[in-house]
């Protein structure tokens, strides 16, 4: 990339594709892509499509190589994400006029110059801390509320501008959209951990595609017997409640709430032992997230990325977008009571869905969970469109426990409010 300057003066940034380098890529990849088919031909492995995941990753670079698809997507990705990233910066492509493309070709891409430094490049703890907090909020904005990912989210594509907050992202030529269904099990998912419910998490795994409906496990072709994943065997189904009794066990922990990475890291001991599955599109989700999972646990005092992914997960699962979400969202937040015909919105499980930012956290207060929780339902509720099933939920359920709830906190609030100051 390099650094130029228009015949009007504006500062742009310009990429150039070398002569030669589609037909390069192209033969690099037909080579990769026969020696991974015999590789696993040889391994016998059915359990992941390793050269479907190829084909996706080639797919995506020879998209990446026209930059045209990048001109294209970048406003595009803008307009969905900066009403609810307002510190997000996207370089408009062209130089002129916001729908001028004329400067970027298949070959040759320009788009304005964009002043900022990389995370490494910061001296300052506090706009490092900032940069990372706005990262990874936009990255789990992109997972759970747009379906928009930019496949490509690795530290050289993040700028920050010191003097004006903005988080600046790069390189729009890999973009994944993201089907409804895999949108809410990764939301799920997401809840799920954040309730350390792993018989729930298990559940969400296999709508995502990560789980066999039959759980199989690794064992040795000639005794039978359990082996290591990395020794030679085979899979063989295995019983439901055994399964489920290893993954429970692997994930369990007394109190203390695991990160992404920690996760990862324990699914991937379990496969050594039992079946797991990783689907193509499920690549580019598990890249961007560990990337910054891993950033943000270096820092210090270190952030989660499980707190900012929940917000957005939780908001997810209040407004599902398929009929399974709104399916698991009524089996959620309600619950039957013997006092009751009809069953009852269960508050604890609300409260516990935690949709309260700590990008809010960083600034000049948080708001309570309840009051963060109450401010989503309502706008849900009253305002947005997607807030089709929690309307629905709410017209369903049994209103007295809600309404006594109601009339409890509204006394306790009037005797609570001390009275005016005399003049």
């Amino acid at each position: 990339v390099y650094r130029a300057s228009t015949a009007n003066g504006s500062q742009v940034a310009v990429k150039v594709r070398r002569p030669g380098a589609v037909q390069q890529v192209a033969l690099d990849c037909l080579i990769l892509r026969k020696s991974l088919a015999l590789l696993q031909a040889y391994w016998q492995s059915d359990s992941t499509d390793y050269v479907g995941i190829l084909n996706e990753v080639i797919a995506g670079l020879i998209r990446e190589l026209d930059f045209r698809n990048e001109a294209n997507i970048a406003p595009i990705f803008w307009q969905k994400h900066y009403s609810q990233a307002p510190y997000l910066r996207v370089p408009r492509p062209g130089f002129s006029e916001p729908k001028d493309v004329a400067s970027v070709t298949s070959r040759v891409h320009t788009a304005e110059w964009c002043r900022g430094l990389t995370l490494n490049a910061l001296t300052n703890d506090n706009q490092k801390r900032d940069m990372v907090a706005k990262g990874l909020d936009v990255c789990f904005l992109q997972l759970f509320e747009t379906g928009m990912l930019h496949a490509d989210l690795h530290l050289g594509n993040f700028l920050y501008n010191s003097d004006t907050e903005e988080l600046i992202l790069l390189d729009f030529g890999l973009v994944q959209n993201l089907q409804p269904e895999q949108i809410d099990a990764m939301a799920a998912a997401v809840v799920s951990v954040v309730q350390q419910d792993w018989n729930k998490f298990l559940k969400a795994l296999r709508a995502v595609g990560m789980l066999p409906a039959t759980p199989k496990v690794w064992v040795n072709p000639a005794t039978g017997e359990r082996t290591d994943g990395l020794g030679p065997g085979t899979w063989k189904v295995c019983d439901e409640d055994e399964f489920v009794q290893g993954f429970v066990g692997a994930l369990q922990t007394e109190g203390v709430l695991l990160s992404f990475t920690e996760v990862t890291a324990r699914l991937t001991r379990l496969a050594l032992s039992y079946q797991f599955i990783l689907p193509p599109w499920l690549l580019f989700v598990v890249r961007a997230v560990i990337t910054f999972d891993g950033v943000a646990e270096s820092l210090s005092p270190p952030l989660s990325a499980l707190d900012f992914a929940a917000p957005h997960a939780a908001r997810r699962v209040l407004a599902p977008l398929t009929p399974q979400g709104e399916a698991d969202l009524r089996a959620l937040l309600t619950k039957n009571d013997e006092d009751y015909e009809s069953p009852c919105l269960d508050l604890e499980k609300f409260r516990n869905l935690g949709v309260d930012s700590p990008l809010v956290s960083e600034g000049a207060g948080l708001a309570p969970r309840e009051q963060a929780l109450a401010t989503v339902a309502v706008d849900l509720l009253l305002k947005r469109s997607d807030g089709r099933a929690l309307r629905k939920l709410i017209a369903d359920i049994n209103p007295v426990p809600l309404t006594r709830l109601a009339a409890t906190q509204a006394t306790t609030l009037a005797f609570s409010i001390k009275p005016l100051p005399k003049w």
